[in-house]
Protein backbone atom coordinates (compact mmCIF):
# COMPACT_ATOMS: atom_id res chain seq x y z
CA UNK A 1 0.00 0.00 0.00
CA UNK A 2 1.38 3.40 -0.80
CA UNK A 3 -0.08 6.61 0.34
CA UNK A 4 -0.03 9.97 -0.97
CA UNK A 5 1.94 11.11 2.72
CA UNK A 6 3.28 9.03 5.89
CA UNK A 7 1.45 7.25 8.96
CA UNK A 8 2.36 4.70 10.80
CA UNK A 9 2.27 1.07 10.76
CA UNK A 10 -0.39 0.76 14.57
CA UNK A 11 -2.39 3.98 12.22
CA UNK A 12 -2.52 1.64 9.41
CA UNK A 13 -2.67 -2.05 10.65
CA UNK A 14 -5.54 -0.93 13.19
CA UNK A 15 -7.40 -0.28 10.05
CA UNK A 16 -6.94 -1.78 6.99
CA UNK A 17 -8.93 -4.57 5.87
CA UNK A 18 -9.08 -7.28 3.28
CA UNK A 19 -11.96 -9.77 2.77
CA UNK A 20 -11.43 -12.18 -0.23
CA UNK A 21 -14.62 -12.02 -2.58
CA UNK A 22 -16.70 -15.34 -3.50
CA UNK A 23 -17.07 -16.25 -6.84
CA UNK A 24 -20.52 -15.77 -7.57
CA UNK A 25 -22.52 -12.23 -7.20
CA UNK A 26 -25.44 -12.64 -4.50
CA UNK A 27 -26.59 -9.85 -6.57
CA UNK A 28 -26.00 -10.80 -9.59
CA UNK A 29 -29.02 -11.82 -12.19
CA UNK A 30 -27.29 -15.16 -13.26
CA UNK A 31 -26.35 -13.83 -16.89
CA UNK A 32 -22.50 -14.23 -16.05
CA UNK A 33 -21.24 -17.81 -16.35
CA UNK A 34 -18.15 -19.04 -14.17
CA UNK A 35 -16.64 -17.18 -11.67
CA UNK A 36 -17.76 -13.32 -11.63
CA UNK A 37 -15.05 -10.68 -12.12
CA UNK A 38 -15.15 -8.23 -9.34
CA UNK A 39 -14.23 -4.42 -10.88
CA UNK A 40 -16.22 -1.97 -8.82
CA UNK A 41 -15.72 -1.42 -4.90
CA UNK A 42 -18.83 0.20 -4.72
CA UNK A 43 -21.02 -2.76 -5.36
CA UNK A 44 -19.12 -4.55 -2.72
CA UNK A 45 -21.71 -4.03 0.68
CA UNK A 46 -22.72 -6.26 3.36
CA UNK A 47 -24.31 -9.02 1.52
CA UNK A 48 -21.50 -10.03 -0.48
CA UNK A 49 -19.15 -9.28 2.52
CA UNK A 50 -21.27 -12.28 4.49
CA UNK A 51 -20.34 -14.94 1.52
CA UNK A 52 -16.82 -14.18 1.41
CA UNK A 53 -14.27 -14.76 3.63
CA UNK A 54 -11.69 -12.20 5.75
CA UNK A 55 -8.16 -12.58 4.95
CA UNK A 56 -5.97 -12.26 8.12
CA UNK A 57 -2.98 -9.92 6.97
CA UNK A 58 0.82 -9.99 8.33
CA UNK A 59 2.04 -6.72 8.47
CA UNK A 60 5.75 -6.07 6.85
CA UNK A 61 7.83 -3.92 9.55
CA UNK A 62 8.64 -0.53 7.88
CA UNK A 63 12.01 1.68 7.99
CA UNK A 64 10.70 4.49 9.21
CA UNK A 65 8.03 5.04 11.93
CA UNK A 66 6.37 7.04 9.67
CA UNK A 67 5.86 5.70 6.38
CA UNK A 68 4.16 6.13 2.82
CA UNK A 69 4.48 2.32 1.98
CA UNK A 70 3.41 -0.47 3.66
CA UNK A 71 3.53 -4.47 2.82
CA UNK A 72 1.41 -6.80 3.93
CA UNK A 73 1.67 -10.71 3.42
CA UNK A 74 -1.25 -12.94 2.45
CA UNK A 75 -2.44 -15.99 0.95
CA UNK A 76 -5.04 -16.13 -1.28
CA UNK A 77 -5.42 -18.23 -4.75
CA UNK A 78 -4.58 -16.85 -7.77
CA UNK A 79 -7.09 -15.27 -9.94
CA UNK A 80 -9.63 -14.61 -6.94
CA UNK A 81 -10.43 -10.79 -6.25
CA UNK A 82 -10.13 -9.18 -2.83
CA UNK A 83 -12.00 -6.41 -1.09
CA UNK A 84 -9.52 -3.59 0.23
CA UNK A 85 -10.65 -1.53 2.88
CA UNK A 86 -8.73 1.20 4.72
CA UNK A 87 -11.01 3.02 7.15
CA UNK A 88 -11.80 7.00 7.72
CA UNK A 89 -10.33 8.16 10.35
CA UNK A 90 -6.63 7.59 10.16
CA UNK A 91 -4.90 9.97 10.98
CA UNK A 92 -1.46 10.48 8.83
CA UNK A 93 1.81 12.51 9.66
CA UNK A 94 1.09 16.32 10.99
CA UNK A 95 -2.58 15.64 12.16
CA UNK A 96 -3.97 15.19 9.24
CA UNK A 97 -7.16 12.86 8.83
CA UNK A 98 -8.80 10.52 5.96
CA UNK A 99 -12.12 11.84 5.67
CA UNK A 100 -13.95 8.54 3.72
CA UNK A 101 -13.08 5.12 3.95
CA UNK A 102 -10.80 3.78 0.51
CA UNK A 103 -12.11 1.03 -0.83
CA UNK A 104 -9.98 -1.21 -3.64
CA UNK A 105 -10.55 -4.54 -5.59
CA UNK A 106 -7.25 -6.59 -6.63
CA UNK A 107 -7.28 -9.29 -8.67
CA UNK A 108 -4.55 -12.35 -6.85
CA UNK A 109 -2.01 -12.76 -9.75
CA UNK A 110 -0.53 -16.10 -10.94
CA UNK A 111 2.58 -16.91 -9.46
CA UNK A 112 5.39 -16.46 -11.47
CA UNK A 113 6.73 -20.08 -13.01
CA UNK A 114 10.37 -20.30 -12.38
CA UNK A 115 13.18 -23.03 -12.95
CA UNK A 116 16.62 -22.62 -12.16
CA UNK A 117 19.90 -24.22 -11.11
CA UNK A 118 20.83 -23.22 -7.48
CA UNK A 119 24.25 -22.49 -8.11
CA UNK A 120 26.93 -21.49 -11.11
CA UNK A 121 27.77 -25.68 -12.82
CA UNK A 122 28.77 -27.77 -10.38
CA UNK A 123 31.84 -29.75 -9.31
CA UNK A 124 30.71 -32.74 -7.98
CA UNK A 125 32.46 -35.99 -6.28
CA UNK A 126 32.93 -38.95 -8.28
CA UNK A 127 32.82 -40.12 -4.71
CA UNK A 128 29.34 -38.16 -3.71
CA UNK A 129 25.68 -38.22 -4.56
CA UNK A 130 26.11 -36.58 -7.62
CA UNK A 131 23.34 -34.99 -7.76
CA UNK A 132 22.73 -31.21 -8.88
CA UNK A 133 19.73 -28.73 -7.22
CA UNK A 134 17.51 -27.37 -9.33
CA UNK A 135 15.03 -24.66 -8.27
CA UNK A 136 11.18 -25.03 -9.21
CA UNK A 137 7.72 -23.17 -8.49
CA UNK A 138 4.73 -23.61 -10.80
CA UNK A 139 5.96 -25.63 -13.29
CA UNK A 140 4.23 -29.40 -13.87
CA UNK A 141 7.28 -31.13 -15.10
CA UNK A 142 10.68 -30.69 -16.34
CA UNK A 143 12.73 -32.24 -19.03
CA UNK A 144 16.50 -32.90 -18.63
CA UNK A 145 19.17 -33.13 -20.96
CA UNK A 146 22.66 -34.11 -20.12
CA UNK A 147 24.73 -33.36 -22.93
CA UNK A 148 28.21 -35.54 -22.80
CA UNK A 149 31.45 -33.38 -23.46
CA UNK A 150 34.18 -35.69 -25.20
CA UNK A 151 37.46 -35.64 -23.63
CA UNK A 152 39.10 -34.60 -26.97
CA UNK A 153 36.56 -31.87 -27.24
CA UNK A 154 36.83 -29.90 -24.35
CA UNK A 155 38.72 -27.40 -25.51
CA UNK A 156 35.97 -26.41 -27.67
CA UNK A 157 33.72 -25.28 -24.46
CA UNK A 158 36.23 -22.35 -23.79
CA UNK A 159 37.59 -21.88 -27.59
CA UNK A 160 33.79 -21.48 -29.18
CA UNK A 161 31.74 -19.72 -25.95
CA UNK A 162 32.04 -17.23 -23.44
CA UNK A 163 33.32 -19.41 -20.51
CA UNK A 164 30.27 -18.84 -18.13
CA UNK A 165 29.27 -22.35 -15.90
CA UNK A 166 25.95 -20.88 -15.90
CA UNK A 167 24.96 -20.55 -19.09
CA UNK A 168 27.38 -22.87 -21.47
CA UNK A 169 26.42 -22.74 -25.43
CA UNK A 170 28.34 -23.47 -28.10
CA UNK A 171 27.50 -22.13 -32.06
CA UNK A 172 29.69 -24.23 -33.79
CA UNK A 173 28.53 -26.62 -36.45
CA UNK A 174 29.75 -29.56 -34.77
CA UNK A 175 27.58 -29.00 -32.12
CA UNK A 176 26.01 -32.44 -32.11
CA UNK A 177 29.55 -33.88 -31.92
CA UNK A 178 30.60 -32.12 -28.73
CA UNK A 179 27.51 -32.44 -27.05
CA UNK A 180 25.90 -36.35 -27.53
CA UNK A 181 23.20 -36.14 -25.36
CA UNK A 182 20.17 -38.04 -22.97
CA UNK A 183 17.23 -37.11 -22.05
CA UNK A 184 14.86 -37.44 -19.53
CA UNK A 185 11.29 -36.37 -18.68
CA UNK A 186 9.99 -35.66 -15.07
CA UNK A 187 6.29 -34.79 -15.92
CA UNK A 188 4.34 -36.86 -13.25
CA UNK A 189 6.93 -37.82 -11.15
CA UNK A 190 6.28 -35.36 -8.77
CA UNK A 191 3.59 -34.60 -6.26
CA UNK A 192 1.17 -31.63 -6.99
CA UNK A 193 2.15 -28.99 -5.21
CA UNK A 194 0.26 -25.53 -4.07
CA UNK A 195 0.27 -23.11 -6.28
CA UNK A 196 3.32 -20.68 -5.77
CA UNK A 197 5.05 -22.95 -3.32
CA UNK A 198 8.97 -23.71 -4.06
CA UNK A 199 9.84 -26.96 -5.03
CA UNK A 200 13.75 -27.69 -4.89
CA UNK A 201 14.75 -30.93 -6.02
CA UNK A 202 17.81 -32.60 -7.69
CA UNK A 203 19.04 -34.36 -10.66
CA UNK A 204 21.59 -37.13 -10.45
CA UNK A 205 23.89 -37.53 -13.23
CA UNK A 206 23.60 -40.60 -15.38
CA UNK A 207 25.34 -43.94 -14.17
CA UNK A 208 26.33 -44.09 -17.64
CA UNK A 209 27.61 -40.70 -18.04
CA UNK A 210 29.71 -40.76 -14.63
CA UNK A 211 31.53 -44.11 -16.32
CA UNK A 212 32.32 -42.37 -19.70
CA UNK A 213 33.57 -38.94 -18.74
CA UNK A 214 33.81 -36.23 -16.40
CA UNK A 215 32.02 -33.79 -18.58
CA UNK A 216 27.68 -32.86 -18.73
CA UNK A 217 26.16 -30.19 -19.69
CA UNK A 218 22.60 -30.36 -17.52
CA UNK A 219 19.62 -28.32 -19.09
CA UNK A 220 16.13 -28.45 -16.88
CA UNK A 221 14.04 -27.56 -19.37
CA UNK A 222 10.17 -26.37 -18.00
CA UNK A 223 7.49 -28.16 -19.56
CA UNK A 224 4.37 -27.27 -19.45
CA UNK A 225 0.47 -28.06 -20.58
CA UNK A 226 -0.50 -27.95 -24.36
CA UNK A 227 -1.03 -24.59 -24.95
CA UNK A 228 0.97 -22.94 -22.80
CA UNK A 229 3.14 -20.08 -24.05
CA UNK A 230 5.38 -19.52 -21.16
CA UNK A 231 9.26 -18.89 -21.94
CA UNK A 232 10.36 -21.76 -20.13
CA UNK A 233 9.28 -24.48 -22.58
CA UNK A 234 11.46 -22.20 -25.17
CA UNK A 235 14.50 -20.93 -22.74
CA UNK A 236 16.41 -24.02 -21.11
CA UNK A 237 18.73 -23.13 -18.31
CA UNK A 238 22.05 -25.07 -18.93
CA UNK A 239 24.58 -25.58 -16.27
CA UNK A 240 28.02 -26.72 -17.00
CA UNK A 241 29.05 -29.79 -14.61
CA UNK A 242 32.23 -31.62 -13.48
CA UNK A 243 32.26 -35.00 -11.95
CA UNK A 244 35.56 -35.90 -11.11
CA UNK A 245 38.05 -36.14 -7.72
CA UNK A 246 40.04 -34.16 -8.83
CA UNK A 247 40.49 -30.64 -7.56
CA UNK A 248 42.47 -28.01 -9.32
CA UNK A 249 43.97 -24.71 -7.87
CA UNK A 250 46.20 -22.39 -10.00
CA UNK A 251 48.33 -19.43 -8.67
CA UNK A 252 50.09 -17.51 -11.08
CA UNK A 253 53.14 -15.60 -10.15
CA UNK A 254 54.55 -12.07 -10.94
CA UNK A 255 56.95 -13.91 -13.51
CA UNK A 256 54.43 -15.72 -15.55
CA UNK A 257 54.54 -18.83 -14.43
CA UNK A 258 51.78 -21.11 -12.67
CA UNK A 259 52.04 -23.35 -9.62
CA UNK A 260 49.06 -25.86 -10.02
CA UNK A 261 48.04 -27.75 -6.89
CA UNK A 262 46.08 -30.92 -7.49
CA UNK A 263 44.01 -32.74 -4.67
CA UNK A 264 41.16 -35.49 -4.02
CA UNK A 265 38.24 -33.71 -3.21
CA UNK A 266 37.11 -36.85 -1.53
CA UNK A 267 39.96 -36.91 0.72
CA UNK A 268 41.42 -33.39 0.50
CA UNK A 269 44.82 -34.82 0.54
CA UNK A 270 47.50 -34.29 -2.46
CA UNK A 271 47.44 -36.09 -5.49
CA UNK A 272 50.64 -36.82 -6.65
CA UNK A 273 51.50 -38.45 -10.25
CA UNK A 274 48.96 -36.19 -11.81
CA UNK A 275 49.09 -35.34 -15.48
CA UNK A 276 48.49 -31.42 -15.52
CA UNK A 277 48.58 -30.05 -19.33
CA UNK A 278 48.19 -26.39 -21.19
CA UNK A 279 45.59 -26.89 -23.61
CA UNK A 280 45.94 -24.63 -26.76
CA UNK A 281 43.00 -23.32 -28.89
CA UNK A 282 43.85 -26.25 -31.32
CA UNK A 283 43.17 -28.68 -29.04
CA UNK A 284 47.16 -29.51 -28.24
CA UNK A 285 48.57 -29.49 -25.21
CA UNK A 286 51.55 -26.91 -25.39
CA UNK A 287 53.16 -27.60 -21.97
CA UNK A 288 52.54 -30.54 -19.83
CA UNK A 289 54.08 -31.72 -15.95
CA UNK A 290 53.09 -34.14 -13.29
CA UNK A 291 52.63 -33.17 -9.95
CA UNK A 292 54.92 -34.27 -6.73
CA UNK A 293 54.25 -35.79 -3.88
CA UNK A 294 52.55 -32.47 -2.43
CA UNK A 295 50.59 -32.27 -5.94
CA UNK A 296 52.10 -29.35 -6.79
CA UNK A 297 53.45 -29.27 -10.76
CA UNK A 298 55.15 -25.75 -11.81
CA UNK A 299 54.58 -24.77 -15.04
CA UNK A 300 56.34 -21.72 -17.07
CA UNK A 301 54.92 -18.59 -18.67
CA UNK A 302 51.97 -18.91 -20.72
CA UNK A 303 52.72 -15.20 -21.41
CA UNK A 304 54.28 -15.53 -24.82
CA UNK A 305 51.75 -18.51 -26.61
CA UNK A 306 50.04 -16.81 -29.26
CA UNK A 307 47.34 -18.06 -31.91
CA UNK A 308 46.51 -21.77 -31.94
CA UNK A 309 48.76 -22.12 -28.71
CA UNK A 310 47.05 -19.58 -26.87
CA UNK A 311 46.28 -21.14 -23.52
CA UNK A 312 42.36 -22.46 -23.10
CA UNK A 313 42.74 -23.98 -20.07
CA UNK A 314 44.57 -26.83 -17.63
CA UNK A 315 43.66 -30.15 -18.35
CA UNK A 316 44.22 -32.78 -15.57
CA UNK A 317 44.32 -36.52 -15.75
CA UNK A 318 44.97 -39.33 -13.51
CA UNK A 319 43.74 -42.86 -14.84
CA UNK A 320 40.50 -42.51 -15.81
CA UNK A 321 39.51 -39.30 -14.22
CA UNK A 322 39.92 -36.05 -16.00
CA UNK A 323 39.23 -32.53 -14.23
CA UNK A 324 40.15 -29.24 -15.99
CA UNK A 325 40.21 -25.15 -14.82
CA UNK A 326 39.65 -22.35 -17.40
CA UNK A 327 42.74 -20.50 -17.60
CA UNK A 328 40.80 -17.01 -18.11
CA UNK A 329 37.80 -15.57 -17.00
CA UNK A 330 36.24 -15.50 -20.46
CA UNK A 331 37.71 -16.28 -23.42
CA UNK A 332 36.01 -15.71 -26.75
CA UNK A 333 37.42 -17.38 -30.53
CA UNK A 334 36.98 -14.46 -32.94
CA UNK A 335 36.69 -16.41 -36.50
Amino acid sequence: MQLSTSATEKEIGKNFEAWLLPTKNPHDDGKHKGAYRWGDAESVDADVLAKGKRIALTQLPAEKEFSSDHSFRFRADPGRFIYLRLKKGVQAFGGYILGEDYQSILEVPAFPRQVKMLHSGSLLALSGQRKVSVFVRDVPGLRFEVARVISDQIHHVFTSIAVRSRSPACNTRSRKSIWPNRGRDTRGERPARQAGVRNPGSRQVPRQQRRTTARSVLRPSGKLEPGDQADHGRKPIRALVLVSDLGILSKEAGDGSHDVFVQSIQTGKPVAGAHVQVIGRNGQPVLGQNTDSDGHARLPSLRDLRQEKAPTMFLVTLGRDTSFLPTAARIVCST
